[in-house]
């Protein structure tokens, strides 16, 4: 999509599996996708995080990235995660403080900085983000990374 809209726009292009993160000047959020395709804050926080700047979603199968680039407009750029590729995972900085409730799990990183994560965890579980590595090969046979997309939150293996 090569228009710039609004984030709420976005949200619109998102299916109702996706969860994601978004950045604000004073700090990053998790959501989760709702059937009418607006965001599931954490319980324990009240309404849409001010001054979103960059939004990343995904469902397993796309991925979505906006930013703002002017008043509030940017574009939203949407890939199909490749079905093939380097699959790594990357574990989230933090366990599980207490059991998971309502689909949402409090992590307590080693610095004692506490976040909330759209999955359900058991006491001291970890989670980790699995991505896919999207490359290009040129003429030579050289291959480089051009993108690494989010597919899933998981823990011990289960898929959110």
């Amino acid at each position: 999509m090569s228009d710039l809209i609004t984030l709420e726009q976005a949200w619109n292009e998102l299916t109702m599996e996706a969860v994601g993160w978004v950045m604000t000047p004073s700090e990053a959020r998790w959501f989760r996708m709702t059937a009418e395709r607006v965001p599931d804050w954490a319980p324990d926080r009240r309404g849409e995080p001010a001054g979103v700047f960059e939004m990343t979603a995904f469902d397993g199968v796309r991925a979505w990235t906006w930013a703002n680039q002017s008043h509030g407009h940017g574009p939203l750029v949407t890939r199909t995660v490749p079905s093939e590729g380097l699959t790594n995972l990357t574990a989230l900085a933090g366990e599980a403080e207490s059991d998971g409730r309502d689909g949402w799990t409090n992590l307590v990183s080693g610095r004692g900085t506490r976040f909330r994560v759209p999955i359900e965890l058991g006491l001291g579980e970890r989670v980790v983000l699995e991505q896919r590595e999207v490359t290009k090969s040129d003429s030579f046979g050289n291959v480089r990374v051009v993108a690494t997309l989010p597919i899933a939150l998981k823990r011990k293996g289960i898929e959110r």
